[in-house]
Order: structure tokens, then C-alpha cells, then sequence
């Protein structure tokens, strides 16, 4: 089945792309491919409780429910670190099976999990935090122990977006929301033994996720309260660059300095009106948005329950692909397609060149 001349790849879900591996899950199973999703192995599962395991088979209680893997990690040794809800597993070289390694207390999940240059795995907290309670970041040396590498004060943050390791700069980036004191972008160099806010006191650093470049970082904007943009942030001089404008929150965003996709989510308000959700493809200059699609009847419906509608981006530098996996859109709601990285480009090349030819 095609789409756009885009390969259809079925219900797989993918989580993360590790070299030449393509790690993806069904319902509470991961599995592996080798051939960029032409053939899967089976690794393991999770065991859930066997009330929740009922779940799973129905796409809409799954989707209520928050249930499947959300995030996975492959540390050096071949141990696999995942995240599903409430919970981190782990699963070792030798073992059968995911087991429970760490209870998540506030909130149902992180949203996603950072592996440093030297091999080790954090997260930061993602809950509702109405009160501004203390947020933490927590850091395992193999992903079994768990401790508190560094806390933010009380009122400082509501919570943590996210945490991204720059290659370029031998260094991890953390991302904080939501009001315009609380989003920052911040930087630690040393595993969490200094963290520094370079740019807060405003919703130009309020980011789910960020693209390290060798010159810069791609900072697509996460907000409900103003107009967002695609920017460029220069690490030397802490100044924004806009690149394009979207129409609704952005919450994706992979790529390098070849190619990039940054994609939206339906998330209404005053400002974010659209019903589809955009995908977005360029670089450090040039961006194009190439698709748009409408959000499905169920998350019209109720956002609470059916969740915002959005397409997870996954790549890595290996890959000649990127994967993506929709949620809440119409006709491709929990499937993963696969969009050929020169297709992309020359696409993004000829747009470039019509536009200045129009010019």
C-alpha cells in the first residue's frame, strides 16, 4: 500500500533507529529489522497486569489507556532501557523478557529518555505540576539504579520537555515549559554537574524536541499561546532566527544537517485553529512544509481521552529513511510509513529553485 509514493509499513510502531537497527513495538512486543522495516524479528515483551493486557487488540482503549512502549535506549552493552506507562523496564543482554526497574510517581511517563557520550541514561519529569512542586532529573550508570542528578526548585519549572545529547558539542540540552519564565534551554557539559540556563523569559524556548546542527540547533516551537515558528538558535550569540511559521504546536523534530522533518500537532487554541496536522522538511534555510493531513473523528471528539493528533519522526544517520508513526489522523492512525531521505531532498531542492526563479 502506497501513499504518495511513500511506503506503507503497516502497525509496527517505530521507537529507535541504532545504526543499521530499526527497533519497533506492537502492543506490549518489540522486535528488530535489519532491513529498514522490510522484515521484523521478535526480542520481548512486557508483561503488564492482566487487566491492562486486555487492552491491548483495540486501538482505541490503547489509545485512551496510554498503553505500549513510548521511548527505548540502547545502552553499550546491549541492554535495552524502555518507558510504558508509569514504569521504566529493562531487559539485558541474556534475559527472556522487559522487567520493572523504576516506579514513575508523578505523571504517567517522561517523554523520552537521553543517552550521553559516556554511556549514560537520563530522563526528567513530565507531570501536570498545577502546584510547581520540585522537578527532577534522574540518571542511571546502567539503567537498573536510578538516582536524582539534579533538582529544580520549587516554582521554577512545571516540567521537563525533554533531554537530547548534542554530538557536536559533547554535551545534553534540556528542555523546560511552559510559562515564559519556566521555558528554558538548558545545558549541562559535564553529566549534570553544572546545568545552565542559556535563554528563558520566553515562548521562543519552549521546545519539545530539538535538532543539534554542527552550527546551530533547530528550535521548533511548542505553544497554545502564540504564533509558532521554526527557528534557528545560535549557541554563541543565544539569538533566535526564524525559519518558517506553522500553524500549530510543534512536538517532532529529527533530522542533521542534510535533512530535517519538524511536524505539528492539532492542539486548538486561540491562536493553533488548524484540524490537520503538518509536515515540514528542510534544513537550515529552506523549509517546506510537504503534508498535511486532517486528524481523525475520535480525536475531534475528545482531545483528553484520544489525545492530541501528531506523527512521531524517527532517523538516524545511517538510515536512507525516515520513519514516522501517526496518532489521532485520519487513514493512518497507528501505522508507521517510511519516506525515502533523496526523495525528500531533491523535493526540497526544486522548491528552493522554483522559488527563486519566482522571485
Amino acid at each position: 500500500m502506497m501513499m504518495d509514493g511513500k511506503q506503507w509499513i503497516s502497525d509496527f510502531r517505530p521507537l529507535l533507529i541504532d545504526g543499521q537497527a530499526l527497533y519497533a513495538s506492537k502492543r506490549n512486543h518489540l522486535y528488530v529489522s535489519y532491513d529498514w522495516g522490510g522484515n521484523f524479528e521478535y526480542i520481548a515483551k512486557y508483561n503488564r497486569p492482566f487487566l491492562r493486557n486486555q487492552v491491548f487488540g483495540h486501538r482505541l482503549t490503547e489509545r485512551v489507556a496510554r498503553e505500549g512502549f513510548h521511548s527505548l535506549q540502547v545502552l553499550d552493552n546491549e541492554t535495552l532501557i524502555a518507558v510504558v506507562r508509569k514504569k521504566i523496564l529493562i531487559k539485558k543482554k541474556n534475559d527472556v523478557d522487559f522487567r520493572e526497574v523504576f516506579n514513575i510517581k508523578r505523571g504517567s511517563r517522561p517523554l523520552n529518555l537521553c543517552v550521553s557520550q559516556n554511556g549514560k541514561i537520563y530522563f526528567g519529569e513530565y507531570f501536570d505540576n498545577s502546584i510547581r512542586e520540585e522537578v527532577y532529573i534522574y540518571g542511571s550508570d546502567d539503567g537498573e539504579n536510578w538516582e536524582i542528578v539534579h533538582t529544580f526548585q520549587a516554582g521554577k519549572i512545571r516540567h521537563v520537555h525533554g533531554i537530547f545529547f548534542d554530538p557536536y558539542r559533547k554535551g545534553m540540552w534540556v528542555l523546560t515549559g511552559d510559562t515564559d519564565e519556566e521555558s528554558g534551554i538548558w545545558w549541562t557539559p559535564d553529566e549534570f554537574g553544572t546545568l545552565s540556563c542559556l535563554v528563558t523569559g520566553t515562548q521562543q524556548a519552549r521546545a519539545v524536541e530539538i535538532i543539534p546542527l554542527q552550527n546551530n540547533l533547530i528550535v521548533p516551537m511548542d505553544t497554545p499561546l502564540e504564533q509558532n515558528f521554526i527557528h534557528s538558535f545560535d549557541t554563541n550569540t543565544l539569538q533566535f532566527s526564524k525559519l518558517a511559521s506553522l500553524s500549530g504546536s510543534a512536538f517532532h523534530a529529527r533530522g542533521d544537517d542534510k535533512l530535517a522533518l519538524v511536524t505539528t500537532v492539532v492542539e486548538p487554541s486561540t491562536v493553533n485553529k488548524t484540524e490537520h496536522v503538518s509536515v515540514w522538511a528542510g534544513g537550515n534555510n529552506h523549509w517546506k512544509c510537504i503534508k498535511k493531513i486532517k486528524q481523525d473523528r475520535w480525536s475531534a471528539l475528545s482531545y483528553y481521552y484520544f489525545r492530541y493528533p501528531e506523527l512521531e519522526i524517527y532517523t538516524g544517520e545511517s538510515s536512507p529513511y525516515f520513519f514516522l508513526y501517526g496518532r489521532g489522523i485520519t487513514g493512518i492512525d497507528g501505522h508507521m510509513i517510511r519516506w525515502q531521505k533523496t526523495n525528500l531532498i531533491e523535493e526540497i531542492k526544486a522548491s528552493a529553485i522554483a522559488e527563486k526563479l519566482q522571485a
